[in-house]
Order: C-alpha cells, then structure tokens, then sequence
C-alpha cells in the first residue's frame, strides 16, 4: 500500500460541478507503517519487529523508514489498560535512537471502557466508546506525562 501510495495515479471521479472527470494525484513519499500486532494477539512494538520493519521498507525502496506503533488492537491483546507496554516500549527505542519510530497510536477516549450500541440510544453513556475499548482520559493524562517524562 506504502509503495502505491507514493505513486502518482489517475481515477474518475466527480469534479466540482457533479461531472465526470480524470483527476490525476501526484503521490505521497510521506507515507508511514502503522504496526498494529500480528495476528491473535501476537504484539509487533519490540526492537526487534522494528529493525525488521525498517529492512523491509528499505529494501521497498524507503530510504527514510517511518514507522507508527498502533499500542491498541493486538498490540495490546485488545486489552486498553496494556497499552501502556507498547507506549514505553516505542519510547524507549525512540529514546535509544531509533529514528524511524515516530510515535505511538493510543486508543483513548473521555471515559473509559466500551459500550454496545443499545436500542434505545437515549441509553449511551457520554465519552465511552462503541468501538474498540479504550482508556480513559485521566488514565491518557498520566501515560503521555510519563512518555514524555522518558524522553525528555
């Protein structure tokens, strides 16, 4: 997809005034890697799944690699209060000179939790996810001051 993306393509699609047209797009070099966990809940935020990945860009033909850790989905064994392993994780390596780390996805919202979508929607509760599980702020607040605090 990265290799693609940096691609200039062409495609129809509508122009402003609603008509059919070829639009042409010129590329994007500044794609990144998001690493998500590989598959079950098998986490891919170690050093090691690093290196491997910025050989693999590298050998696509990125001369600088950009790599995103996903701490959430099976980074996190789908579990939001283990988000914090791969945060530290990527922070470390950042701090270590890991230059292709960029930073970390943290799958957050206003409380914590998930809720399913209940009929009467009336029931949601406010700031709590329907989607994935996340952290909550207060529980955000503390991890990004104490990634920060790492890499000072």
């Amino acid at each position: 997809a990265m290799v693609s993306a940096r691609e200039g393509h062409c495609f129809v699609a509508m122009d402003d005034d609603g008509r059919p047209s070829a639009v042409r797009s010129l590329g994007n070099e500044s794609s990144l890697l998001v690493l998500r966990g590989g598959h079950g809940s098998v986490p891919n935020y170690d050093s090691e799944s690093i290196a491997t990945a910025e050989t693999r860009l590298r050998a696509a033909g990125f001369a600088h690699p950009n790599i995103l850790v996903d701490a959430s989905h099976a980074n996190s064994a789908y579990d939001p209060t283990r988000q914090a392993a791969a945060c530290f994780s990527a922070a470390s390596q950042r701090r270590e000179g890991t230059k292709s780390l960029l930073g970390v996805m943290i799958e957050s919202n206003l409380s914590s939790g998930k809720q399913s979508i209940p009929s009467n929607l009336a029931d949601l509760r406010y700031g709590v996810s329907v989607t994935d599980s996340c952290l909550g702020w207060d529980d955000t607040a503390v991890l990004l001051h104490e990634m920060h605090a790492m890499l000072g």
